[in-house]
C-alpha cells in the first residue's frame, strides 16, 4: 500500500510508514540487550566474586546502579547534538549500537577494569543510539497527512521496546542458571548486533528522513555548545566529587547532580535566547521534563529496590505443574536444605568462608581445573541462595532437612583435634549428604593438594603482612591468614579421617522462578496493554475528546503514584517481613505502573517530536533523556535508602515514592492550561 497524497511517496505497511517497522525491530533487539543486562545488573554486582559476580556491598551496588542509569541517559544530549549537526541520525545509530555490543561482550570478561570499561562503552553508545532512533521515528510522520498518527506510531514503537524487554529475561535466566553470568552478558551483545543488522537492512526506507538541518543565524556552533556544556559538566562533576562531605549521600551522587547543572543551565539559556514562539515551546518542554524526572525515579527502581524485593521478600516457589517443564529447559532455580544452611548464622558464615577460601586456592590453569571451580561455585551458590531464601520462608515450605548421622568416634575426633571454628565447619560437612558437597573436598588427592596450596598462600600472606604499613590492609591480610589456616586444618582432617557418606533417597529441593523473570512483568503488561491504551485514545479521538499529550502525562503520574500504594499493601502482607509476599503483589504493582508508563513515556517522546523547533529536535530529545537521566540517578539514590528503613517500616519507603510522584502530578495539572495553549500555538493539539 502506498500513500500517494504526499509530495514524496511514502511506502506504508499496516497503516504506518514502512520505516517504522524496521526501527521497531532495531529497537526491539537493542532493548533486548539493554534490559537483559539491566535485569541482572544488581544481582550480578551483589553476587560473590567466587560465584562469578562482583561481590559489591548493597550501598555500592545502588550507587553504581543509579550512576550508570543516570549517565546512560545523560549522554543522549551529546549524541543528539552531534547527530543534528555533524553525523546524521543513521550513522549515529550504527556507531552507538556497535559500541553497546562491545560493552556487553566486555561485561562477560569478569575483571574489575573490564567491568568499568564496559559500562563506559554502553553509556557512550546509548548516547549515540537512543535519541536519534526516536527522532527518526518522529520524522516518519512529518507529512501533514500522517501527523495524527504520530502518537499511535510511538505507541507501536514503544511496544517493540517491550517485546525485547520481555523476551530478554527468559534468555538471561537460562544463560545464568546453566552457564553463568558471562554468557548472559554475551547474549545481550549478540542481541544488539542483530538490532544493528535489522537497521541496516531497512536503510532504504529510512534514509530520506535522515536530514542534517542547517544552522540558523545566531545559532551557536557545535564546539561552542560542547564548550558551554560538556566541559563545564566535567569540571562541575569533579568539584562535586571532591567537595568535603556528602551533600546528597555519596561522592558520586554529588558529582552527578552538580555535573548536570551546566547542561540544565544551557537548556534554560536556549529557552530564553530563542525567538518568541520557539522560546515558549522550549519552556513548555522543560516544564514537562522537570515533572517526569520523578516518574523515572520511581519507575526504574524495578532494577534495584523491586529486584531486591523479588529476591528476598517474594514467594518465588514454582507449582508442581510447572517444575518439570521448567527443569527440562533449565529455567528453574534449585534450593536445598542442609546442615550448612539450617544451623544458624555462625555455622553458615563459617562454612561459606571455608568454601570461598577453597575456591580462591583451587588451581585455574587447565580446562579440568576450571570445570572443578565451576562445580564448586554452583554448590556454593546453592548454599548461599538457600540460606537467604529460607530466612523468612514459611517453615512448612522449607524442603525437608536430610542429615547424615555422624559416627560417635568421628564426632569425638572432630571435638578433640580441631579449633572451635573448624569444628562448626566439619560437623556441618559430615552431616551433609555428599551429593550436596563439591567433589573437590571429597577426594584425598585434591585435599592434600589444597592443603599444600594453603600452606604456600599463608607463607606469601605472611610476607605481605611484614611489608605492609597501612593498618586497614594489615587487618585484612591477618583475616585472610586466619581463614586460610582454618581451611588448611579442615583439609588435613578430611584427608586423614572418614570419607563423606550419602543417603539412599533423593535430597528434597525447592524450585523457584529466577529473580530475573520478574523483570519481564512490566514489558509483559506493556505488550498486553498497549493495544488497549491505543484503543482507548482512539475511542476518545473519534469523539474529538482525546486528552492532550501533557494531560496524558499528568494522568500517567497519578497512576504511577498508585503503584507505590500497591507495594505498601505488599509490605503489610508480609507481617513486618517475617513471611514472604505473594508474587501477585509485584504483578499488580507492575500492572498499575505500566498503565502510568503508557500514558507518559511514549507520550513524552511524542511531545518532544511535536513541540521541538525542527533544527534542534534531536538536541531536545537529548534534553528529554537528560530528565530521564536525573530521574534514573534519583532512582538509585532512593533505592539506597531501602536498607535504612527497618523491617517494621519498609512501607514508608513506598509511601515516600507515592508522595514524590503525586507532588509532580499536581504541579503538572496546575500547568496544563498554559501547556495546551503552547501546543495550540504550534498547531499540534
Amino acid at each position: 500500500m502506498k500513500n500517494t497524497e504526499n509530495k514524496n511517496e511514502i511506502q506504508m505497511m499496516f497503516g504506518h510508514p514502512k520505516g517504522l517497522w524496521y526501527m521497531f525491530g532495531t529497537e526491539m533487539w537493542e532493548r533486548f540487550g539493554y534490559y537483559l543486562m539491566l535485569g541482572i545488573f544488581s544481582l550480578y554486582m551483589l553476587d560473590g566474586w567466587n560465584n562469578g559476580g562482583m561481590g559489591f556491598t548493597s550501598q555500592l551496588k545502588s550507587d553504581i546502579y543509579g550512576t550508570y542509569l543516570g549517565l546512560v541517559y545523560l549522554t543522549p544530549f551529546i549524541g543528539g547534538l552531534l547527530a543534528d549537526r555533524l553525523l546524521g541520525y543513521r550513522r549515529s545509530i550504527v556507531i552507538g549500537g556497535l559500541m553497546m555490543a562491545a560493552g556487553y561482550f566486555m561485561l562477560a570478561m569478569h575483571t574489575i577494569p573490564s567491568f568499568y570499561a564496559a559500562l563506559f562503552l554502553i553509556i557512550l553508545g546509548n548516547g549515540f543510539f537512543k535519541p536519534n532512533i526516536s527522532t527518526l521515528v518522529g520524522n516518519l510522520y512529518s507529512e501533514d497527512s500522517l501527523k495524527n498518527k504520530k502518537d499511535s506510531g510511538f505507541n507501536i514503537f514503544y511496544m517493540g521496546i517491550n517485546i525485547g524487554a520481555f523476551i530478554c529475561n527468559f534468555v538471561a535466566a537460562f544463560m545464568r542458571i546453566n552457564y553463568g553470568w558471562g554468557y548472559a552478558f554475551a547474549a545481550a551483545g549478540v542481541g544488539m548486533l542483530v538490532g544493528v543488522i535489522v537497521f541496516m537492512i531497512g536503510n532504504r526506507h529510512i534514509k530520506t528522513y535522515d536530514v542534517v538541518k542547517p544552522l540558523q543565524k545566531g545559532d551557536m556552533s557545535t564546539m561552542k555548545i560542547l564548550g558551554m556544556t560538556v566541559l563545564p559538566m566535567f569540571v562541575f562533576g569533579i568539584i562535586g566529587y571532591i567537595i568535603p562531605g556528602n551533600l546528597l549521600g555519596t561522592d558520586t551522587n554529588d558529582a552527578f547532580i552538580i555535573g548536570c547543572l551546566p547542561v540544565i543551565l544551557f537548556f534554560i539559556y536556549l529557552a530564553f535566547k530563542s525567538e518568541a514562539k520557539e522560546s515558549r515551546a522550549i519552556k513548555a518542554l522543560l516544564a514537562v521534563f522537570a515533572c517526569v524526572i520523578l516518574f523515572f525515579a520511581i519507575f526504574h527502581q524495578n532494577g534495584d529496590a523491586l529486584t531486591t524485593w523479588a529476591e528476598d521478600y517474594t514467594d518465588r516457589g514454582m507449582s508442581s505443574s510447572i517444575t518439570k517443564p521448567a527443569d527440562q529447559i533449565g529455567m528453574a532455580q534449585k534450593l536445598e536444605n542442609s546442615a550448612v544452611v539450617s544451623n544458624g548464622e555462625e555455622v553458615f558464615a563459617s562454612n561459606i568462608d571455608f568454601f570461598n577460601t577453597t575456591q580462591n586456592l583451587m588451581p585455574k590453569k587447565s580446562k579440568e581445573d576450571l570445570q572443578k571451580v565451576k562445580e564448586c561455585t554452583m554448590k556454593l551458590e546453592t548454599f548461599d541462595k538457600s540460606y537467604k531464601y529460607f530466612e523468612n520462608l514459611n517453615k512448612k515450605d522449607v524442603p525437608t532437612l536430610v542429615v547424615v548421622p555422624v559416627a560417635q568416634e568421628l564426632s569425638q575426633a572432630i571435638r578433640a583435634d580441631t579449633f572451635a571454628n573448624d569444628t562448626m565447619v566439619l560437623n556441618a560437612l559430615y552431616a551433609t549428604p555428599k551429593s550436596q558437597l563439591p567433589n573437590v573436598i571429597q577426594e584425598k588427592a585434591e585435599l592434600k593438594k589444597l592443603a599444600a596450596l594453603a600452606t604456600k598462600s599463608i607463607q606469601d600472606l605472611t610476607k605481605d603482612l611484614a611489608k605492609e604499613k597501612d593498618e586497614k590492609v594489615k587487618k585484612e591480610i591477618t583475616a585472610q591468614i586466619s581463614a586460610t589456616e582454618s581451611s588448611m586444618r579442615v583439609y588435613e582432617f578430611l584427608a586423614t579421617n572418614a570419607a563423606f557418606s550419602d543417603v539412599k533417597k533423593d535430597v528434597p529441593n525447592l524450585k523457584l522462578y529466577s529473580t530475573e523473570l520478574y523483570q519481564s512483568i512490566n514489558p509483559f503488561w506493556v505488550v498486553v496493554l498497549t493495544p488497549v491504551m491505543v484503543g482507548v485514545w482512539g475511542f476518545f479521538r473519534r469523539r474529538k475528546r482525546e486528552p492532550s499529550t501533557p494531560t496524558k502525562i499528568a494522568i500517567g503520574l497519578i497512576i504511577t503514584a498508585l503503584s507505590a500504594l500497591v507495594m505498601v499493601g505488599a509490605v503489610y502482607a508480609t507481617n513486618d517481613l517475617t513471611i514472604k509476599a505473594s508474587s501477585l503483589w509485584l504483578l499488580a504493582s507492575y500492572g498499575v505502573i505500566t498503565i502510568g508508563e503508557l500514558c507518559l513515556s511514549p507520550m513524552g517522546l511524542s511531545l518532544v517530536s511535536k513541540l521541538s523547533p525542527p533544527r534542534i529536535t534531536a538536541l531536545m530529545m537529548g534534553g528529554y533523556f537528560l530528565a530521564i537521566s536525573v530521574g534514573n540517578k534519583m532512582s538509585g539514590m532512593l533505592s539506597s535508602l531501602w536498607e535504612g528503613f527497618g523491617d517494621d517500616s519498609k512501607q514508608n519507603f513506598f509511601l515516600l515514592n507515592f508522595g514524590l510522584v503525586m507532588a509532580a502530578a499536581v504541579l503538572l495539572f496546575l500547568m496544563l492550561r498554559w501547556l495546551n495553549k503552547v501546543m495550540r500555538e504550534n498547531n499540534v493539539l
